[in-house]
């Protein structure tokens, strides 16, 4: 009697191998000197680039509520938030170029500025929400570095910006909104150095002038250097995240 022989398995089929993707913010990353470029070679006379500048702006927080609906990241309202700023710029902007074509005498303070100041609000907003939980419990030496350096920041700001703007100005409307915006560049500029003297945002090449991995340890630093702004007793760094 004849056996009839087993059926052979299929062979198996090997997967296809995944196509790569780049990541969004590469992308976006990559095209912003073409884009910056293609705004740089509009004609400066007519509308083109009073067109163009709010539609960058627009596009900016579109994106980002993409992002953010598709993506649901932790801290959803502080990106929403800068996507508010970003929406409220545009609005001053928008704002100004209107007031600009009826006047060409624009005055200041204007309604723009009503823009302008409460995007930067919600811009200070969002940041400090995008930090807050990264830096949760860090070093309160991080926080005193970036106040130093903040307060050496300002002191240049003061001499450059500040003071001139207020020179012979007598509207005490006008003196608050000309002091209001480097106040809340300096806001800023304290919150990114907090976020990066307290080891969430570390550069890559920072890591690596360290001499070892998974953090820079400053405390050695200072000691090899001097003392650092915190004292001697600055706490080793933790292994870096990045601040988005």
């Amino acid at each position: 009697m004849q056996v009839a022989p087993a059926p052979q398995a299929p062979a198996s089929v090997p997967p296809a191998p995944a196509r790569f993707r780049p990541r969004a913010w590469a992308v976006l990353l990559c095209l912003t000197p073409f884009l910056a470029a293609i705004y740089a070679l509009l004609p400066v006379t007519g509308d083109a680039r009073v067109v163009a500048y709010p539609l960058y702006g627009a596009a900016m927080a579109v994106l980002i509520v993409i992002a953010v609906l598709r993506n649901r990241p932790d801290r959803r309202r502080s990106w929403l938030l800068v996507a508010l700023a970003i929406v409220l710029l545009m609005i001053g902007d928008i704002t100004y170029t209107a007031i600009a074509l009826i006047d060409p005498d624009v005055p200041y303070p204007s309604l723009a500025d009503v823009g302008y100041l409460a995007g930067y609000v919600a811009l200070v907003a969002g940041a400090f929400g995008l930090i807050r939980r990264r830096t949760a419990g860090s070093e309160r030496a991080a926080l005193t570095d970036a106040a130093i350096l903040t307060a050496g920041a300002g002191a240049v700001f003061w001499i450059t910006i500040m003071l001139p703007s207020i020179t012979g100005a007598t509207d005490p409307l006008a003196i608050a909104v000309s002091l209001a915006y480097p106040s809340a560049d300096l806001v800023l500029l304290m919150i990114g150095l907090h976020a990066l003297l307290s080891g969430t945002a570390i550069p890559r090449f920072l890591q690596l002038m360290g001499g070892k991995q998974p953090g820079l340890d400053l405390a050695a630093v200072s000691r090899r250097s001097g003392p650092s702004l915190a004292g001697e007793d600055a706490p080793v760094i933790r292994t870096p995240r990045p601040i988005l």
